[in-house]
């Protein structure tokens, strides 16, 4: 009784394998970016790898080799054209003693004009104050790729790499990574990116390296803390902060930001400092976003509530429109 019990149970076990379908494969998705810094990075099984989305890969219109990162996770492609910003950044120069030598205040406009699947277009305009002086600086347009940041003009070389955890706030979050090779001013450039297509600012890490046999240079940019309150014009909105560290044999330069989805360009303020290769400080920087809108007619300060010099007679204003982390702006929001 118990032999046939047992024969039974095997029959089935086997008639269930064979009726069970085969996994399917699945397309791959988009990158993953930064951890902080030495944080251990650990790969996945292949198991793991399935169960990540994959990024949008070499998009029909996107030029040969390119990678398509879905402009709703781009902190300027996410907005319509039209959208701009206003930053101003405070920096101060030192010999090696420390003594300051000069302080210069920029402030620069940009204004987003196109999006491709690939590629977002900025046209810039700023103004240098020395001494008192105010001088007009270049008034450009430059098309820069989504994913890296950066302008191309060449096809770039991509390679999948194994899947990696991020470590933020003690948690581990999987990421897609991919080595991306490309050149800029005849410079070869290397990028490893790590990408979580659902953990917003979804490029938790990068390293990027160039090497220049006279100036080799590496960079790490990493985000740290996630889902920050930042104060945005008069309202508050969910941002994240970043660290970069820069080292070549110049020296080093470590900066630190604080971003958000709600303002096109994803800056809110950040602060940096150069130093030498024997660590004196030689510059330090302070950038703020100082006005922004979605069109040439709106403006954050125009949004701000009536201060008391205004009066109880200034005109009420609507508030300004809020925004989806995940997709693009909704006035119901």
């Amino acid at each position: 009784m118990i032999r046939s019990l047992a024969l039974t149970a095997l029959l089935f076990h086997a008639v269930q394998l064979h009726a069970a379908p085969a996994p399917r494969a699945q397309a791959l998705r988009a990158p993953d970016l930064l951890p902080s810094t030495p944080a251990p990075v650990e790969t996945a099984s292949s198991v793991n790898r399935e169960a990540l989305p994959a990024p949008a890969f070499n998009a029909p219109d996107a030029p040969a080799g390119a990678i398509a990162l879905p402009t709703d996770q781009h902190p300027w492609a996410r907005f319509a054209p039209g959208a701009w910003r206003t930053v101003r950044t405070i920096s101060e120069t030192f010999d090696p003693s420390g003594k300051l030598l000069g302080r210069t205040v920029t402030t620069r406009t940009q204004t987003l004009t196109e999006v491709t699947t690939d590629t977002y277009t900025l046209q810039e305009s700023s103004e240098v104050t020395v001494g008192g002086a105010q001088l007009p600086g270049p008034n450009q347009m430059v098309t820069l790729s989504l994913l890296l940041d950066q302008p191309l003009t060449q096809p770039v070389d991509v390679q999948e790499l194994e899947i990696a955890k991020v470590r933020i706030a003690a948690s581990d979050i999987p990421c897609r990574r991919w080595e991306v090779k490309w050149l800029a001013a005849q410079q070869p450039h290397r990028d490893v990116i790590w990408y979580a297509a659902g953990k917003s600012p979804f490029i938790l890490r990068r390293e990027r390296s160039t090497t220049n046999a006279s100036q080799p240079t590496t960079e790490v940019w990493r985000a740290r803390r996630l889902e920050l309150p930042l104060a945005i014009g008069d309202q508050l909105g969910a941002g994240w902060q970043q660290e970069i560290d820069i080292t070549s044999p110049a020296g080093t330069t470590q900066r630190n930001g604080l971003c958000s989805f709600e303002a096109p360009g994803g800056l809110v303020a950040e602060s940096s400092i150069e130093r030498d290769p024997a660590g004196n400080r030689l510059r330090w920087t302070v950038t703020r976003l100082v006005d922004f809108g979605l069109s040439a007619d709106d403006s954050m300060r125009a949004k701000a509530p009536p201060t008391a010099e205004a009066g109880t007679d200034a005109e009420d204003t609507p508030p300004r429109p809020r925004f989806r982390i995940f997709g693009r702006r909704s006035a119901d929001q």
